[in-house]
């Protein structure tokens, strides 16, 4: 029998425990010393991924407050409050998940003291947040300093490109990481840099799709033939936001929602309540299209956002937006979102 539940069976204790919804495991781990270690262990993940009890989760960075990381539960509905990412305040970083982990890449750190000041505009660390133990661990760095660049996650690794390295040039260096090793591989340089342009980046078609924003130019690497290939889409100048999901891009521009495939896109809705917004995220999570947070301005004022907007793209009626509920500890300039699976 199992120490778990008495009268059970081990595996049948797990399997009962396996559909606690997450949230509540902070809880479990206060019941008894069994059920604390089952879940530190790792033990009850690897049986809800066996049972498909796992549980989908939006992490969101804002501005303010504090750059506090959240991560949004969409079948309850809400917002929980992660620990404090050590190493001090951040901007401009990247962030991805893999491997049930959160991600956070480089970017430039803030003084504590005083915001002005930056003895050094980019940085190398990274750092992960392990959702089964509620803890931030310290990665292997980058080789290269850098901020306001583009990654994304390739066949479970992650590839970083361009952006602004320490002295505040454009780079063309990009290289590769191996969550399961720790470990960073350099790659070829990007073909193309820009001095002037914000980096983006998004995985489609098993290539790493690297823009920078307002030019159709796109540079696409494929670890298969190992290089950077440059093409023009085509593509508008004017991307404001973008996201993926699977082959498709979605993109935020002129007021619309555009559905990009290959060279074609089309129309997918009107985005025109947005237009006086700043700084918002913009991610594809469960099969939707989330548009988080941002600035509003209008000619005497301004206000930091923390609303949710979800377009309902998996709807059998018609495409619509719903609002879900806000962030709780957020809001503003988005920094960075990642869905997470559980």
């Amino acid at each position: 029998m199992s120490s778990l539940i008495e009268g059970l069976p081990h595996d049948v204790a797990l399997r009962c425990l396996a559909f606690v919804p997450f949230y509540l495991h902070p809880t479990l781990e206060l019941v008894c010393r069994s059920w604390r270690a089952v879940i530190s262990s790792g033990e009850i993940f690897r049986v809800r991924q066996e049972y498909g009890t796992e549980e989908d989760f939006l992490f969101v960075c804002c501005h303010d407050e504090e750059n506090k990381w959240q991560f949004y539960d969409p079948v309850e509905d809400f917002w929980v409050t992660l620990p404090e990412l050590p190493g001090g305040r951040k901007h401009y970083f990247g962030v991805v998940s893999t491997f049930q982990k959160l991600f956070i890449l480089g970017g430039l750190l803030i003084n504590a003291i005083d915001p002005s000041i930056d003895d050094d505009f980019s940085c190398t660390e990274v750092w992960s947040f392990n959702p089964k133990t509620r803890k931030w661990l310290k990665q292997a760095p980058m080789h290269e300093s850098r901020a306001l660049f583009a990654c994304g996650v390739l066949d479970g690794k992650i590839i970083v490109a361009g952006g602004m390295n320490r002295k505040f040039e454009s780079t063309s260096k990009a290289e590769m990481y191996d969550p399961v090793k720790d470990v960073w591989i350099e790659l070829p340089d990007l073909p193309q840099t820009y001095d002037s342009g914000i980096c983006m980046g998004v995985v489609v078609g098993r290539k790493m799709h690297f823009i920078y924003k307002g030019l159709p130019i796109v540079q696409t690497f494929d670890t298969l033939e190992w290089r950077w290939i440059v093409e023009d889409y085509s593509w508008f100048s004017h991307i404001w936001l973008m996201a993926a999901d699977g082959d498709v891009i979605y993109i935020m521009s002129q007021g619309y929602i555009f559905m990009q495939g290959g060279q074609n896109s089309k129309v997918v809705i009107s985005a025109d309540q947005f237009n006086l917004n700043d700084g918002m995220g913009m991610i594809c999570f469960r099969g939707e299209l989330y548009v988080i947070g941002g600035t509003l301005y209008t000619d005497r004022d301004y206000e930091y956002l923390s609303d949710v907007h979800i377009l309902t793209l998996r709807s059998n009626l018609r495409i619509t937006w719903i609002n879900a509920a806000p962030m709780s500890r957020g809001y503003g300039t988005v920094l960075g979102c990642a869905g997470l699976r559980l």
